[in-house]
């Protein structure tokens, strides 16, 4: 709505402007002067039609000298006038976009106004012309206290050179916040003056503001970076950096300052806080040599890998990782030797940025032969190695006569990891491995990256396997590939079933409700009367998930029949999941539902078939349920569903919804559902 009235506001607006600048009269004259007239009682948040009217022409006024010079007028006479609070913020605000020097003078009127201070100044930076420097500056002698300090932050904000003169007295102020916004001041203006007055200032300041004035120092030392004059920059870091007896945070913030002013030596300097006894130095250090740019500074940091004292290796390790080059490899790979447990790690780590295919063999050998931190960081460094081939490396070890099982092991789950594809065929040699661990890292991978053409091989490993964990094992990565195959995946399973000994054919079965095939229900059929009671207990399970409805009349006939507990409950739960799966449930499912009722042989059935019925908005169900709310085993479940099945069906049913909902109030079953029984019946009766 709000859009549709702009809209229609900035069509008028523009209609206004054509005609405003044509001269056509007097009636486009009494519009503008209405809406501005309103701007007397205007209120924050307002979007009436005059302030959108302002808003239209503000937006076009740019390209006309003489309608802004118009609009400016008429707001620099709504400062002077008895208009509310919010029209003069919403007059600074337009004046900040369309204002000039005219404006500049009357804002700066308003700088000493408590109220208004705040939107003057906000006007005046938007303007920013050397006018509008000067009422700030004129102010600097009307103001006190937070409303000085604003003036001081707007300046600052101008960058104004000719207020320096003025700020530097006021760092003697009494006053903690004018201090500080002066200080703030200086470092934006950072012109020599500033920057000296800063820095003899930072030395003599009391010590409860010496903090804040060397942290002026430094961020004046950034806008003169800025502006390309690095050594002048470089003087201030270097002051700060250099001086032991200053606090840690200091001299870090200096040392960041430094790198990045002398992009010549920053190597050097990283490396020197590297092997320095400065922790918190030591860190930034190493974030910065993480981020300096350029290959020559990756080959002179690795360089100076080799004299840093372990705390700095580690450190600078990890910012070769982060660097990513793999100019710094022959560095990283001289750490792996070193006797410090934490740079070996963080050699390690490093070569899954650095290393290249050639170093697969030495980290598989890590992955399994470390100590626990190095072993984990080689498990991690693999999955994550980049470069050409890695993969292929892999492979190929896989394939070397005597190559240990733990490795083999260890090389299958990289792969796995690392969503290797290619190493499906190895995978498919690995689940026959004389190790259980190596079976299970290729069945895992087959799992993971298989496909329906792996599914025959590992039916037939399922089926030849005598052991029970291998049956699992293949098991699981058949379900994965069905899941994702689906009927694609079914001749393998529907091969493997006829000549599948016995203790094989129970997982077989299980998977038949992915493949979800005709031919894999027909299947499921003929083993609900197997002679084993393990294929039965499988058949009727994998029937309890058939995916689709095909399977309504066997679990119906399970349900009827079944001679076991577990087999009629599976029945029964899988018959109810399939009516509650139906799209537009309806007079159909109710009617089987009811059906259903009177094959429930316990209260956990019943309560199943009341919760389906709750879902079906039909009065059918409605009415089923009415019929059941005298069955204590159920009685607040099925009132519960009656009052909030009710209120959807009152508008068609509503004779057949007032009998139940009575009949819910007279049961008395649940205090709750009685309540609110009685609440929809006062709704619902005229």
């Amino acid at each position: 709505m709000r859009a549709k009235t702009f809209d229609f506001f900035l069509w008028a607006t523009l209609a206004m402007l054509s005609l405003f600048v044509a001269a056509a009269g007097a009636a486009d004259r009494a519009a503008l002067d209405a809406a501005f007239a309103a701007l007397g009682t205007y209120q924050w948040g307002g979007a009436d039609a005059a302030s959108i009217q302002i808003d239209g022409l503000v937006q076009v006024c740019h390209a006309d000298p003489a309608l802004r010079a118009e609009l400016e007028r008429r707001l620099i006479g709504v400062l002077g006038s008895e208009a509310t609070r919010a029209g003069k913020e919403y007059a600074c605000r337009k004046l900040r976009l369309i204002g000039t020097d005219r404006a500049a003078r009357a804002l700066g009127r308003l700088l000493a106004d408590p109220e208004l201070s705040h939107m003057a100044r906000y006007a005046l930076e938007g303007i920013g012309t050397p006018r509008a420097a000067d009422a700030l500056r004129d102010a600097l002698n009307r103001t006190e206290g937070e409303l000085l300090a604003g003036v001081i932050g707007s300046l600052g904000a101008l960058r104004d050179e000719k207020a320096t003169t003025k700020l530097i007295p006021l760092l003697q102020s009494p006053s903690d916040a004018v201090v500080a916004a002066a200080l703030a001041a200086l470092a934006e203006i950072a012109s020599d003056k500033a920057v000296a007055a800063l820095a003899d200032y930072a030395s003599k300041a009391p010590p409860a503001r010496r903090p804040l004035a060397c942290d002026a120092h430094l961020a004046a030392a950034e806008r003169l970076m800025a502006r390309g004059r690095r050594e002048a920059a470089q003087g201030i870091y270097r002051r700060y950096y250099d001086n032991m007896e200053l606090p840690a945070s200091l001299r870090v913030a200096a040392f960041s300052g430094l790198v990045c002013a002398s992009p010549n030596e920053a190597d050097r300097l990283i490396l020197e806080a590297l092997a320095g006894p400065d922790e918190r130095l030591r860190r930034r250090a190493g974030r910065l040599a993480g981020e300096i740019g350029g290959r020559g500074a990756t080959l002179a940091l690795a360089r100076g890998l080799g004299g840093l004292p372990p705390a700095g290796q580690a450190e600078l390790l990890a910012a070769l990782q982060y660097r990513a080059d793999p100019a710094a490899r022959q560095a990283v790979l001289v750490m792996l030797d070193s006797s410090d447990p934490s740079v070996r790690v963080a050699a390690i780590a490093a070569l899954s940025t650095t290393g290249r295919a050639d170093d697969v063999t030495r980290l598989a050998n890590l992955a399994v032969g470390a100590a626990a931190a190095e072993r984990e960081t080689a498990r991690r460094s693999l999955v994550e190695m980049r470069g050409r081939n890695v993969d292929q490396t892999m492979i190929d070890m896989l394939a070397r006569s005597g190559l240990d099982a733990a490795t083999r092991a260890e090389l299958l789950a990289v792969l796995n990891a690392r969503k290797a594809s290619e190493a499906v065929p190895a995978a498919l040699l690995g689940i026959n491995d004389a190790d259980a661990d190596v079976r299970t890292a290729a069945a895992l991978l087959l799992g993971h990256l298989g496909s329906e053409r792996e599914a025959p091989a590992l039916a037939r490993w399922l089926c030849e396997t005598r052991s029970a964990e291998d049956r699992a094992r293949a098991a699981e990565a058949l379900s994965r590939i069905c899941a994702r195959g689906g009927e694609t995946c079914a001749p393998a399973i529907l091969a493997a079933l006829p000549g599948a000994p016995a203790e094989a054919k129970p997982a077989l079965l299980r998977l038949l409700p992915l493949v979800a095939a005709d031919a894999a229900l027909e299947t499921l059929r003929a083993h609900l009367e197997a002679d084993e009671t393990a294929v039965r207990d499988a058949a009727v399970d994998a029937l309890s998930r058939w995916p689709d409805e095909r399977a309504l009349p066997d679990l119906l006939q399970l349900v009827r029949h079944a001679r076991r507990d577990a087999h009629y409950v599976l029945g029964f739960r899988g018959y109810v999941r399939l009516l509650r799966a139906r799209e537009n449930r309806g007079r159909q499912e109710a009617e089987l539902l009811s059906q259903l009722w009177g094959l429930a042989r316990r209260a956990e059935e019943k309560k199943l078939v009341v919760a389906a019925l709750g879902e079906v908005p039909t009065p059918e169900a409605l009415e089923a349920l009415r019929r059941h709310l005298a069955d204590g085993e159920v009685a607040p479940e099925v009132s519960a569903a009656i009052v909030a099945l009710a209120p959807g069906l009152a508008r068609d049913s509503r004779p057949a919804v007032l009998q139940v909902l009575n009949a819910v109030v007279s049961a008395n079953r649940s205090e709750r559902d009685v309540a609110e029984a009685r609440r929809l019946l006062k709704e619902l009766q005229p």
